[in-house]
């Protein structure tokens, strides 16, 4: 069997709609999304906060530097 490797840059970017009694509130209401949130959540425009709107987002994704390596016995 052989062993690939990539090199993987994956970003994701959104707009974020908060709705909160106060800012400092929001803010963490906003860390606990960018803790528990998903790739595909971005991609989706999802998550489990209600009070949280993503009006927008966006994912870059690039695979670069495919290298086969044998595996060693």
């Amino acid at each position: 069997m052989n062993k690939y490797e990539f090199n993987v840059n994956l970003f994701g970017k959104m707009t974020l709609e908060v709705f909160a009694n106060s800012e400092k509130e929001a803010e963490k209401m906003v860390q606990d999304l960018i803790d528990n949130i998903t790739v595909k959540d971005i991609e989706l425009k999802e998550n489990k906060i209600n009070e949280i709107n993503i009006k927008e987002s966006e994912v870059d994704r690039k695979v670069k530097n495919s290298r086969n390596k044998e595996r060693e016995r």
